[in-house]
This record gives structure tokens, C-alpha cells and sequence, in this order.
């Protein structure tokens, strides 16, 4: 399979995938694909880290442009010459001309938000297009994150400078001081280029194992600091497993499991979420204890879809009952760079295969009301919205139908509970105002608030929200 099958049977609409953990990777075409257009997406761009192995801008080490496009850099000649076979394509495509890089835009491109949104947009086309045609690797140059001044958007390369973040530059320092909003996200936006890094440097190094004696006999809710407990108990072991190489990661103050972990809490911030709530307010319309439960069915709409399935075996090891599983996920528009490529995995362990305890998967590429209409739909105890509750980002006004629809839908039974979550309380609110437009007679259980089990890292998202963690805030409704 090579990219253009992968995308292809990815982008599939109306398609439905399903397997389960006893199978392999390569047994599953839909996880196949998405492996695939891993391999060709290469690595994240950042305006400040070399293009080949992510290594970070310092004062004392300034990493150089390339001479052809002026939009990747490097930290030395091997690094440059070593990534050259991916980058080939992309340097020839937007050579410099008359001493202009692809992002040097007119004045009044630069001064309309909205056109250079659409600028950057066309040139990302572009190079999506001669990567199809020459089944190359993809450069995400174009981005929020491109090298252009982060206030102003110019991008003369040698007027600007790299934020110690390295995700964005600024062409002076007055500009840099006025971006407020930055300053805000400045401290997390640095966590993706040291994560990549480690992950390019130590090939060896895995993410810490989640499942590592965590299968229970007796069930314990779990509390608000779950992820501060896991941590304690999961530092313990990584440092074992890697001999005490704790070395921290300038120029920061994190340490390799620091990042790793922060990856796993991004995971596990889907099953927890779904866990806390179900723990609070049971199952079904009297609230039948979770823990009473031999089999679960969840309904999972999102476009950044968890393909990790350690996190889903570990959401089984905590309710000791629960012999089957069965997630379906409903994913109406996904994009490209959404998918979580450092979770593609299967897996069963020992205990739960000798159980007999099995987890079901299922993806559908549909709006939840065309899914709720067809032959594969069946009643779930739960609904849960990551991400997906803030149509205007996710949908233009032709659109806006498919959420209310499936809105209705979703709160169909008295017996099913709607978890709701979003980056930002006020989407998450106007979410709400949505879902019981859609259906008067919903009752909030849980009134919206911050989410104990967002986990630690989010993606990196937009100009006006530069770090997205779509399960920052959440709430729960059922019907009444």
C-alpha cells in the first residue's frame, strides 16, 4: 500500500472498518493506511528545529536556512544531506525567486487574518499535490506554525528570530512583547519539538507502559489524581526499565519521561473521561454501577480518532467485570493532520486473552445521524463528543444541519448518557446551547466544568488557539 491507496482508503466516506485487540496491525487495513501516510507525512514542522532530527535552536547553536526554499533549517551539513531525499520535492516546488520565499506575501494578504488563512491553505494544496503526484514525503511547512513573523507575518528569513519554544518567530522584539496570546501557550508549544526530538534521538526509547501490573480483582474508582498516581508508579518503572537515564532535556527543565508521559495522558484522556463520568452516574436510566457491567457499548464521535489500543486494554483493567467491549467511532470530517500517528497500535494482554476478555472495534466515516439510520447502528450506554461540538470551527453554515441532526439522535434513549467535551469553556457552553436546542427535554448531570482526565498535552492548533486540548472541559446530559 503505498500514500495515495492510503489516503484514499482513509478518506473513504460512508466507510465502516471494524476488527478487535486480538488482532495484528497488519491484519487491519484501515490501521495499515493510517501507518502508511505516517511513513509519508515525515516529522512535524518547527520554524526553530532542524528539519532532519529536531534538534533546537540555541544562541550558542543556530540552526541554518536552506539555501533553495529558506523554509526548513538544519543543524549541520549531514542533516541536510540526510533529509534531502524527502525534502527534494518540496525545496524545487517553492525554490526562492527574485530573493522571495513562498511565504513572503503582499501587505494586504498579510493584514487580513482570513486571506492569509487562505493563502497558506492554496500552498499547502500545492504541496499536498506534488507529494500525491511524485508519491513523496509531505512537508507541513504551511501551517500556523510557518516561519513568518507571529504578529505581523513577514517572513524574511534573515530578519527573523526563533521564540525559545521554537514553534514561532518574530521579526523584532517589540512584536514578540505585544504577543500576549503567545505567552499563554509558550511554555506547552515547547513540549512538541523536545517529544519529536526525543523521539527521532532514542529510536529505542518507548512510550512508558500503561498496562504493567494494572489488571484488577477488585474494582476502586478512580479519583481526580489519577494521573499524578499513575505517574508516581510509572516514573518507577520507566526508570528501571531505562537504568536511571533521567537526563533532563535543555533547554527545558523536563526529563525524557516528562514528555513521554504527557503523550500517554493525551491517550488515556479518552477512556478516563468516559470512566469518570460512567463511575459518577452510572448506566442506563436507573444508573447501574459500572463495575456490575460484563459488557459496554460506546459510541465515540471525533475527527482525531484513538487508534491506541493500550488505552481502551487499560480502560478494561480497572472494571474487572467487564468481559466485552465494544467502542465504535464516528468520525463525519477528518483531517489529515489530526491523526495521532504515535498510537497506532493492538494490543491484548496475556491475562485478558486467557479471560477470554475481548474489545470490538468499529469506525464509521459518517455523520452520527446517517449512522443512527443505518443497518450497523445499535443502542450505546454512552455518547461521547470529543472535540466535535463547536460546528463553526468544524463545519461551514451549509453544513450546520449534520450536527443538530445527529444531536437528536445521540439523546434518542433516556437510557444513554452524552458526554460533551472542548478545548474552551465558552465553545463548550454554546455546544450545550446546541445539543438542547436539538432536544429541550435533556438534563445537564453534570453542568459544564474543567476536565480532571484532560491529560497533559493537547495538539497544536490555530492562530487564536494555539494549543488544542479538546477534552480540557467537559459535561454530561441524558435524557428525561
Amino acid at each position: 500500500m503505498d500514500l495515495s491507496e492510503g489516503l484514499q482508503y482513509f478518506g473513504m466516506q460512508n466507510a465502516r472498518f471494524t476488527y478487535n485487540n486480538s488482532m495484528k496491525v497488519e491484519e487491519v487495513p484501515l490501521l495499515k493506511a493510517c501507518s502508511v501516510i505516517c511513513k509519508y507525512e515525515g516529522k512535524p514542522y518547527y520554524s526553530g528545529a532542524c528539519n532532519n532530527c529536531c534538534t533546537l535552536t540555541t544562541k550558542s547553536q543556530p540552526i541554518q536556512r536552506c539555501a533553495g526554499c529558506h523554509l526548513v533549517s538544519y543543524c549541520s551539513r549531514n542533516c541536510q544531506k540526510n533529509d534531502w531525499k524527502k525534502h527534494k520535492i518540496f525545496c524545487k516546488t517553492f525554490k526562492v525567486k527574485n530573493g522571495k520565499n513562498a511565504l513572503m506575501l503582499d501587505e494586504e494578504t498579510r493584514d487580513d487574518p482570513k486571506k492569509w488563512c487562505e493563502a497558506l491553505e492554496n500552498l499547502e494544496e500545492k504541496a499536498y499535490a506534488k507529494c500525491m503526484e511524485k508519491n513523496e514525503f509531505l512537508e507541513s511547512v504551511f501551517s500556523s506554525f510557518s516561519r513568518a513573523c507571529n504578529w505581523c507575518k513577514k517572513a524574511q528569513q534573515d530578519k527573523l528570530f526563533d521564540c525559545s519554544c521554537c514553534s514561532v518567530a518574530y521579526c523584532c522584539k517589540a512584536h514578540e512583547q505585544a504577543d500576549k496570546l503567545h505567552k499563554e501557550f509558550c511554555e506547552e508549544l515547547g513540549m512538541f519539538p523536545i517529544i519529536d526530538y526525543i523521539m527521532i534521538k532514542e529510536k529505542t526509547l518507548k512510550l512508558p507502559c500503561i498496562l504493567k501490573n494494572t489488571v484488577r480483582t477488585i474494582f476502586e474508582p478512580i479519583t481526580k489524581n489519577h494521573f499524578n498516581e499513575m505517574k508516581i508508579k510509572m516514573s518507577q518503572e520507566f526508570e528501571g526499565d531505562h537504568n536511571g537515564e533521567f537526563a533532563l532535556i535543555p533547554p527545558t527543565s523536563l526529563s525524557r519521561f516528562d514528555a513521554m508521559f504527557s503523550i500517554q495522558t493525551n491517550h488515556l484522556a479518552f477512556p478516563l473521561t468516559i470512566l469518570f463520568s460512567l463511575q459518577e452516574f452510572g448506566v442506563g436510566e436507573v444508573g447501574k454501577p459500572i463495575q456490575t457491567l460484563s459488557s459496554l457499548d460506546i459510541h465515540i464521535v471525533t475527527f482525531q480518532p484513538v487508534f491506541d489500543s493500550s488505552v481502551w486494554e487499560y480502560f478494561m483493567h480497572l472494571l474487572p467485570a467487564l468481559m466485552e467491549l465494544n467502542i465504535t467511532f464516528i468520525t463525519p470530517k477528518v483531517d489529515r493532520e489530526f491523526l495521532d500517528y504515535q498510537g497506532i497500535s493492538l494490543e491484548r494482554c496475556e491475562d485478558c486473552k486467557s479471560k477470554g476478555r475481548i474489545i470490538n472495534y468499529s469506525v464509521h466515516r459518517n455523520h452520527y445521524h446517517m449512522f443512527f439510520s443505518s443497518d450497523e447502528y445499535t443502542e450505546p450506554d454512552v455518547v461521547a463528543v470529543f472535540g466535535h461540538i463547536s460546528p463553526a470551527i468544524m463545519y461551514t453554515e451549509d453544513e450546520l444541519e449534520h450536527p443538530m441532526m445527529s444531536y437528536r439522535n445521540m439523546t434518542y434513549s433516556n437510557d444513554t448518557l452524552l458526554i460533551l467535551t472542548d478545548a474552551a469553556l465558552p465553545s463548550l457552553l454554546m455546544g450545550v446551547h446546541h445539543v438542547s436546542t436539538a432536544r429541550s427535554t435533556l438534563k445537564q448531570v453534570l453542568p459544564p466544568q474543567g476536565n480532571p482526565m484532560a491529560g497533559l498535552l493537547g495538539i497544536r492548533g490555530i492562530d487564536f488557539l494555539p494549543i488544542m486540548n479538546f477534552k480540557n472541559f467537559f459535561c454530561c446530559l441524558r435524557n428525561s
